[in-house]
C-alpha cells in the first residue's frame, strides 16, 4: 500500500494547507489547520505565526519523496520507512514517524515553555501549543494542537484522545484509497491530475445559512467568497470524480438566484457582504445538462426547473441591450476577459457561448417541461445567434471569427480576430 501512493507524488509544496476537507465527508468543516513551510515542516495558517514544527533536520527533509493531501501527508526518506502525518479529531495533527525522524517544535517568542511529562508546550501571542510524543516500535507517535490559552484546561486531554482515535498510516490509507478510487483510470499515476483532486476538495466548503448545499471557495479569496465563474467549470471536473459534490455545487449555485432571474457573478455565503452585480458567465444550463446526462437525477431537474424558467427568460436581456440582436457584454466584470472589454465590441465568445447555453436550455426543457416555458421562442433565440455568428463575425478572407466594433443600431465593423 504504502510503495503504491508513492507513484502519484506531488512533492513538497511549500503553502499547501491542510484542512478538514468536505469530501467525502459532506459535514466537515472546511475549515484550514496548518500549511506546509519548507520540507517536513508545518506550521499555523496565521501569517503572523510564532511557531513552527519541524519533522527532521533541513538536509534530512530536503529529497524526501512526498505525497500531499489536505487532510495529511506521506514521506520517504531513501530506504526508511514512511513518515505518516494526518489530521484528527478537532484538528489536532497526528504523525507516525520512523527511527530516525523526531518532531521539534521551535518558537521565535514565546509568553512560557515547558514540558509536563510526554507533553511539550510552548505558550505565544495567546496561543497554547502541546506536543505529545510516544515511543512506537521503532518509531514514534505525536500528536499537536493549538487552542485559545483561555482552553489550556482542555489541552492535554485533547491531544491524548486524538492520538488514542487514529492511527496515522491508516488513516492516511484510507485517503488515498479514496481519492485513488475516485480519479479516472488513465489518470491515478498521473502526479499532476493527484494534485488537481486535492485543489478540487481543498476548494469544498460545507453548507451555510445561505447555501444549503457543499460550495466551492474561491482560492485566496478574502472571507471564502462564492464566485460562479470559478464554480461552474469545476462542477464538469467533480462530474468526473463524485458526481454527488457536482450536484451539491449545482444546487449551491441555484441558490444565489437574483430576482431578475440571473446568477450572480460573486456572492459571499456569510451574507455580509452584498452580491455583485455583475452576472455569473452563461455556463449553468450546460452544467445542469452535462450533469444530467452524467446522474440521470430526474429528481434534481425537476427541482431547479422553476430556476431554470426565470433564468431563460433572463439570460438574452442581459446581453442585448447595446445593439438589440448582436450581444454584446454589459460591463468588464461580466466579460471572459474583463482587460478586453469595451462597450462597443460585440463578442464572438460570448455569441458561441449563448448559442450553447441556449441549446442546453431547450434540452433540458425537453425532458423535463414545465408550465411557463416558451421552447419555441428560445429555440428561434439561438438560431438568431447562430445567424449572427456566420453572418457578423464571420470573416470569409481570413476565414476566421472576428469580433466587430459596433457602427450603429444593428450594424458592426470589423475588430480584433479571436
Amino acid at each position: 500500500m504504502e510503495n503504491r501512493t508513492f507513484n502519484r507524488t506531488t512533492g513538497w509544496i511549500p503553502g499547501f494547507l491542510l484542512r478538514d476537507a468536505a469530501w467525502p465527508d459532506a459535514a466537515a468543516t472546511g475549515l484550514p489547520r496548518f500549511v506546509c513551510l519548507s520540507p517536513g515542516e508545518f506550521g499555523p495558517v496565521a501569517a503572523d505565526a510564532t511557531w513552527t514544527l519541524r519533522l527532521g533536520s533541513p538536509e534530512q527533509l530536503a529529497h524526501a519523496e512526498c505525497r500531499l493531501c489536505c487532510r495529511g501527508a506521506r514521506m520517504r526518506l531513501g530506504t526508511m520507512a514512511a513518515a505518516n502525518i494526518c489530521l484528527g479529531s478537532e484538528g489536532v495533527l497526528l504523525g507516525r514517524l520512523p527511527a530516525g525522524m523526531s518532531p521539534t517544535l521551535f518558537s521565535v517568542e514565546s509568553d512560557e515553555s515547558g514540558e509536563d511529562g510526554d507533553i511539550q508546550y510552548v505558550q505565544t501571542g495567546g496561543e497554547l501549543v502541546l506536543l505529545l510524543t510516544r515511543p512506537e516500535g521503532d518509531g514514534l507517535l505525536f500528536a499537536l494542537a493549538a487552542l485559545p490559552v483561555t482552553e489550556r484546561h482542555l489541552g492535554a486531554a485533547l491531544v491524548r484522545a486524538a492520538l488514542e482515535e487514529t492511527e496515522p498510516a491508516a488513516a492516511l490509507d484510507a485517503e488515498f484509497q479514496t481519492r485513488d478510487a475516485a480519479l479516472p483510470h488513465l489518470e491515478r499515476d498521473d502526479p499532476a491530475a493527484a494534485l488537481a483532486l486535492e485543489v478540487l476538495i481543498g476548494n469544498l466548503r460545507p453548507p451555510t445559512q445561505r447555501i444549503p448545499s457543499r460550495w466551492c471557495a474561491t482560492p485566496g479569496s478574502a472571507g471564502d467568497m462564492l464566485d460562479l465563474n470559478e464554480t461552474l467549470p469545476q462542477i464538469f471536473a467533480w462530474l468526473k470524480i463524485d458526481p454527488a459534490v457536482a450536484s451539491d455545487l449545482l444546487r449551491a449555485c441555484i441558490a444565489t438566484q437574483r430576482p431578475d432571474g440571473l446568477l450572480p457573478a460573486r456572492i459571499d455565503p456569510r451574507g455580509i457582504l452584498p452580491p455583485s452585480t455583475a452576472a455569473a458567465w452563461p455556463l449553468f444550463a450546460l452544467a445542469c445538462l452535462e450533469c444530467f446526462d452524467q446522474t440521470r437525477d430526474f429528481s434534481l431537474t425537476e427541482e431547479i426547473t422553476p430556476q431554470l424558467r426565470e433564468y431563460s427568460k433572463a439570460l438574452p436581456a442581459r446581453y442585448q441591450q447595446v445593439a438589440g440582436d448582436i450581444p454584446c457584454w454589459p460591463t468588464a466584470d461580466d466579460a471572459l476577459v474583463p482587460e478586453l472589454w469595451d462597450e462597443r465590441l460585440a463578442s464572438t465568445d460570448l455569441t458561441a457561448i449563448l448559442v450553447i447555453e441556449l441549446g442546453a436550455l431547450c434540452d433540458l426543457f425537453n425532458r423535463v417541461p414545465g408550465p411557463g416555458i416558451d421552447l419555441s421562442h428560445l429555440q428561434a433565440q439561438r438560431a438568431q445567434l447562430e445567424t449572427a455568428l456566420t453572418t457578423h463575425f464571420w470573416n470569409a478572407p481570413e476565414r476566421v471569427f472576428t469580433d466587430r466594433y459596433l457602427t450603429g443600431q444593428g450594424g458592426a465593423s470589423e475588430g480584433g480576430f479571436i
